[in-house]
Formats: C-alpha cells, sequence, structure tokens
C-alpha cells in the first residue's frame, strides 16, 4: 500500500511528458520575443560602447572629440549618452555652442538630461534668455533639475531672478530646491527678501534650508537680521547653525558676541570669535604692545592652552608678535615671563 502513491505520481509524471501540448512553462520563447531581446541587447551594448567613448575623451581631455559630444548631446536617442555628452563638454569647458545646453534645457524629455543642462548653463556661465531659467525654476516637474537652475541662476548672476528664488525658497515643495535657492539669493547679495528669509530661518524644519537661508542673511543684511540671529544663536541646537548665526551677530558690530563666543565649548565657535577679537585687539598692520596685565593680554592668555592647536598657536603668535615671549608648556604654551 505504501507503494500506490509514488506509482501514481510516476505515472502522472508519464502521462505529462508523453502529451502533445508541452507546459507553459517549457513552452519555446517565440520568434517576436527572440527578435525582441536581440534588438535590446544590440541597443545596450551601443550605449556602452558609447559611453565607453565618452569616459575615454573626459580621461584624454579629447578636445577634438568636442563635435562627436555635441553630436551626441544634440540628438542620440539614448538618455545616458545624451546626459554623459553634456557632462563631457562641461569638463571640456565648450562654451561655443551654448544653443545645445538651452535647448537640452528646455526640451529634454529626460529630467537627468535638463539637469546636465542646467548644470553646464551655471559652470561655463552660459548666457540664455533669463525667462527660461526662471520658469524652469518655478514649473519643471523635477525637484533635481528645479535645484540645479537655482543654483546656474546664482552662478550666473541672474538677479533677475531674485523674485522667484524667494518664491522657490517660501513655497517649493523640495528642501534641497529651497536649500539651493536661498544659496544662489546669497550668492546675488540681493536685499529685497530680507523679511521673507528671517522668517524662513526661524521656522524652518529643514537643517539644509536653514543653514543656507542663514548664510543667505549674512551675506545681504546682518544689519537687519540681528535679531534673527541672536534667537538663532540662543535656541539652536545644531553647530553649524549656530556658527552662521554667530557670524552674522559679528558681522553686525554691535555687541560682544566675539567675547561670548571665545567662551563657548565648540571648538569651531571658540576659533572663529577669537580671529573677530582679535581683529579688534590686536590688528596686524598696526604696532601693538599692551602692558603685560592689560586686559587684552590677560583674555588672551588662557587660550595659550586650549585644546584646539590652531587656537593654541595663533594665541601663541599673536602675543610673540606683540612683543611677549612664550614657551612651550606640554600640549600648549605658557608666558615666559
Amino acid at each position: 500500500m505504501r507503494k500506490f502513491p509514488t506509482l501514481l505520481m510516476a505515472g502522472v509524471l508519464f502521462g505529462a511528458a508523453m502529451s502533445p501540448y508541452p507546459s507553459p512553462a517549457l513552452a519555446a520563447p517565440s520568434a517576436a520575443a527572440i527578435a525582441s531581446a536581440q534588438a535590446a541587447e544590440l541597443l545596450e551594448s551601443q550605449i556602452v560602447e558609447k559611453l565607453t567613448r565618452i569616459e575615454q575623451i573626459m580621461w584624454n581631455r579629447d578636445e577634438k572629440s568636442i563635435p562627436l559630444l555635441r553630436k551626441w548631446a544634440s540628438s542620440d536617442e539614448n538618455d545616458p549618452v545624451r546626459e554623459r555628452s553634456v557632462g563631457a563638454l562641461v569638463l571640456l569647458g565648450d562654451r561655443e555652442k551654448g544653443n545645445i545646453y538651452q535647448f537640452r534645457l528646455s526640451k529634454d524629455a529626460s529630467p537627468r538630461v535638463r539637469r546636465a543642462a542646467a548644470e553646464a548653463i551655471g559652470i561655463l556661465k552660459i548666457a540664455v534668455p533669463p525667462t527660461l531659467l526662471v520658469l524652469t525654476l518655478q514649473r519643471d516637474p523635477d525637484p533635481m533639475v528645479r535645484a540645479e537652475v537655482a543654483r546656474a541662476i546664482g552662478l550666473t548672476g541672474l538677479t533677475f531672478a531674485g523674485p522667484a528664488l524667494l518664491g522657490a525658497v517660501a513655497q517649493d515643495l523640495s528642501p534641497e530646491v529651497r536649500a539651493l535657492s536661498a544659496e544662489a539669493y546669497g550668492r546675488l547679495k540681493l536685499t529685497q527678501g530680507t523679511d521673507l528669509l528671517q522668517g524662513v530661518a526661524l521656522r524652518e524644519t529643514s537643517f539644509v534650508v536653514r543653514l543656507n537661508v542663514l548664510r543667505a542673511l549674512v551675506e545681504t543684511a546682518p544689519l537687519d537680521a540681528q535679531q534673527t540671529f541672536k534667537t538663532i544663536w540662543e535656541t539652536a541646537r545644531e553647530p553649524d547653525i549656530r556658527i552662521e548665526a554667530l557670524r552674522g551677530l559679528l558681522l553686525s558690530g554691535r555687541g560682544n558676541w566675539d567675547v561670548e563666543g571665545m567662551a563657548s565649548g565648540d571648538d569651531r565657535v571658540r576659533f572663529l570669535a577669537l580671529k573677530e577679537w582679535l581683529t579688534k585687539h590686536y590688528p596686524k598692520r598696526t604696532s601693538y604692545h599692551p602692558l603685560r596685565n592689560s586686559p587684552d593680554v590677560t583674555r588672551l592668555e588662557p587660550f595659550l592652552q586650549d585644546p584646539v592647536r590652531g587656537i593654541r598657536d595663533l594665541a601663541h603668535e599673536t602675543l610673540e608678535r606683540s612683543g611677549f615671549k612664550t614657551k612651550s608648556s606640554g600640549f600648549g604654551y605658557q608666558m615666559a615671563d
């Protein structure tokens, strides 16, 4: 009785093997499927061959191949080839046919190619209609394209696009677009949007956006944004955010923010504040020799033992230049007299 299931299974398998109708899993592929697979393999091979050629051109900085790259960037049917060709033209510094980048940005169906074209326009500073960049920043459906267009606006000095950049900082759904729009606004040193930027700096939740907005305010409106810098300096926890807020406070020229920063436990904050304090109390272009017990010396002396070597060396060199002798002491220095 125990052999019955085995015999039954053998019969089933034998019947399946003798059946005139093959199992779907074992059916041979159709001629159309074979032709399609061969065409796809051939296309893949052609793409790889072109991409390899582009890499060789870039590696050798082969300027003689610029016409070929222009052709591929303009009309090759494969997105990766057009994208990489544009990148190679940027590497070779080809500005002569700027209309290629303009056309790719405005017409190409591939967001990767449009992004590469925007990058080319920014890096090579290609002159394009200002409205092209503005409308692309506002309307392109792909955030990586909008972000690169924002960067290009800053790199090309397109002050005309200031309102569009502010709109992107305030409203774009992509943090990267908002961040690069703020960066571009700061690079252009525009001042019309100070109030909007301060509002974003105070309420923004994205770290990179907030950082770039603060940097833009430092570049454009350190006086107007002093209260914003103060609030962020007192409430922010991220070291990079606090550093940018301190930079703004130092540039405003109001208050003793350098002294407060010198007492910080953050090495970068302390270094930044000390450098600012030294520019006011130990100007390099004048001969300044304070007394040994003067406030300027007594405030600087503890930094000879600072845990950061750069800060120790800065204090050491400043005091030596002012006529004092110092000597090595452990990992730092101390006054010799």
